[in-house]
This record gives structure tokens, C-alpha cells and sequence, in this order.
């Protein structure tokens, strides 16, 4: 993103590398070091570049590649950190509906916490001289809190099943099963899936509308995956069809792992010889509904987590209270 402003100032290729090289990030740093150095000794920006596929995905090198031939470097990584930028604000607006969920559960526990291990043993300490019987509800949680082993073994417990799920998840074939279990679950299934859908489009919009051939686009998005792997093989199949002279718009529909008004979208775009402008169209209506998903999503949190605040403290505020309520009646 720094790259594309500085060329957009005017600042040469060579220079723009010698400034970043001052990045505080030291692993960013030592790979534009790198770049410049085979820049200087001769090389091209995008075989540069592409001595490091950890840091460049195959869709920037090839997009570099192309804006090389013809000409076009300075609006190529201008288009560039526009994705980016986009993605990133994509990423931020999903971020920031965890928070407030987050920080309600992070509240409710060290709430619940505090009235089970300071407030309560207060309130039994005065019922256990009186020698009063405790009501049920009290009994059952001090029984709870009591039991020291579950602060250690709840937490244990939830960290081994996210390891489990993790390992399960390793290989493809069990990531995909998952995935196809994943879709059906209500807004989380779709959303995951369009978040997949809209970089595919994206980036193939981004790629088509600076020079990159179809195939070649395809072999971008077949060499950067997306993650979700039914999509990912769809990639991988459009790719074969497409070479064997199938119509993109008919591979597509071949596949069934892609919404029908994206289908009829690269169908129109098929019939007047541009294919960019209808993907790009389609991931601005992906990040539109995927904006919505996350309004909705936190409207459906926002009183569930409010709820399992109110539940949780006030069963242990009751179970407080209780014993005063009874001693009061008993008087």
C-alpha cells in the first residue's frame, strides 16, 4: 500500500524500494532489502517478487508481471492496495462485531467469579453461625464453587476441543467434510462462504481488468486459495473446462458451487466481451450482504449475550439472597 503511493508521487521504482527498506518491520524490511537488490542487479520487479512466495501471492506477482509489459506499475499496485484496503476494512468491520461479545463473556465470567469466591463465602460465614439450612439453589452453587477444579478444568477442557477440532481439520479431506457440515449452520454456513466468494471475485476482477489472460487468472486463484476448499475445487475444475473450451459462464454452472446471479452476471459479461466489471460488481454486492450478515449477526448476540450475563450473575446473586430472604421469613 506504501509502494503504490509512493510511485503514485512520482518517486521511481528504485527509490520507492530504498524508502521502504526503512520499515520498522524488521521481517518486511529484510525482504524488500531482497527485492531491491535483485532489482538493482538487473532483475524485473516481479521476478524480484517472486523469490518470495511466502510474503507475495501468485495473483500480485502475475499482476506486477503484466503492468510491467505494458507500462501500467504505477495504477497496477494503486488497483492493488485498493483490494487490500478493502479486505482490510472487510476484516476490521468482522473484528469489531466480536468485540462486543467478547468483552460481555470476558465480564460475565470475572463477574461470576467475584460473587462466587468473595461475595458468597461473606453471606455463608453469617448463615453458617445462625446454623439456618441453606435453600437448594445456594446449596448446588456452593457446591460449585467449592469444587476448585473447575476453574482449571473447564478452561482444559475447552482448549482440548479446540485442539481436537484443529487436528481433525489438518487434512484437506476432513477440512471439507467440515466445511460442507459448516454451510448448513444458519448465517455462520453462508457468510463463511461468501467471504470466500467475494476474494475469489475480487481478485479475479482485479486480474481480468489489468491485463491478466482468463486461464492465467484462474491459475492465480488456483495457486492462492481461498481456504474454503469446496470453492477451491471448483476453482481447480472451472480451470480444466475452460481449457478444453467450455464457456466460463457454462463451467460455472457445471460445477453447482457458485450463486446463479453470479452465473448470469459472467454470462452477460461473455456476451460483450468483458468479464471484469460483472465480478467486480458481483464482490460489492458480496461485501454489501456480507455487512448485513454481520449487522444481523450482532443483533442476534448482542440480547443472547445479554442474557447469559443477566442468567449467569443472577442465579448467583439469588443464590445470595436466598438464605437472607429466608432468615428474614423464618423471624
Amino acid at each position: 500500500m506504501h509502494f503504490s503511493v509512493l510511485l503514485g508521487a512520482g518517486l521511481g521504482i528504485a527509490r520507492a524500494l530504498q524508502v521502504l527498506r526503512e520499515d520498522p518491520d524488521k521481517r518486511m524490511g529484510e525482504v524488500v532489502t531482497s527485492i531491491t537488490r535483485r532489482v538493482d542487479s538487473g532483475h524485473s520487479l516481479s521476478s524480484a517478487m517472486a523469490a518470495h512466495p511466502q510474503v507475495f501471492a501468485p495473483m500480485y506477482i502475475s499482476l506486477v508481471r503484466v503492468a510491467e509489459l505494458t507500462g501500467g506499475i504505477t495504477r497496477a499496485f494503486e488497483r492493488l492496495a485498493q483490494n487490500l484496503e478493502r479486505q482490510g476494512n472487510l476484516r476490521q468491520r468482522l473484528t469489531s462485531a466480536l468485540v462486543y461479545p467478547c468483552f460481555v463473556l470476558i465480564s460475565t465470567l470475572g463477574m461470576t467469579f467475584f460473587l462466587l469466591y468473595f461475595l458468597l463465602p461473606m453471606f455463608l460465614k453469617t448463615f453458617s453461625e445462625s446454623g439456618a439450612k441453606l435453600p437448594l439453589l445456594t446449596r448446588v452453587v456452593v457446591s460449585m464453587a467449592g469444587n476448585r477444579g473447575l476453574i482449571v478444568v473447564l478452561p482444559v477442557v475447552m482448549a482440548g476441543l479446540a485442539l481436537a477440532l484443529w487436528l481433525y481439520a489438518r487434512r484437506s479431506e476432513r477440512r471439507e467434510r467440515l466445511q460442507h457440515w459448516l454451510i448448513r449452520v444458519p448465517v455462520l454456513g453462508r457468510f463463511l462462504y461468501l467471504l470466500a466468494l467475494a476474494q475469489m471475485t475480487e481478485s479475479l476482477a482485479l486480474l481480468l481488468e489489468n491485463g491478466v489472460g482468463l486461464m492465467r487468472s484462474l491459475d492465480c486463484l488456483r495457486q492462492s486459495p481461498s481456504g474454503w476448499i469446496p470453492l477451491d475445487r471448483a476453482v481447480e475444475e472451472l480451470q480444466e473446462r475452460v481449457f478444453e473450451g467450455e464457456e466460463l459462464s457454462e463451467a460455472m454452472h457445471s460445477t453447482r458451487a457458485f450463486p446463479t446471479l453470479l452465473i448470469n452476471l459472467v454470462a452477460a459479461g461473455e456476451s460483450v466481451g468483458t468479464l471484469h466489471p460483472w465480478f467486480a460488481r458481483y464482490s460489492r454486492l458480496i461485501e454489501e450482504e456480507l455487512q448485513e450478515s454481520v449487522d444481523g449477526l450482532v443483533a442476534i448476540l448482542e440480547p443472547l449475550m445479554l442474557m447469559f450475563l443477566g442468567g449467569g450473575v443472577g442465579i448467583v446473586v439469588l443464590a445470595c439472597f436466598l438464605p437472607t430472604y429466608q432468615l428474614m421469613t423464618a423471624l
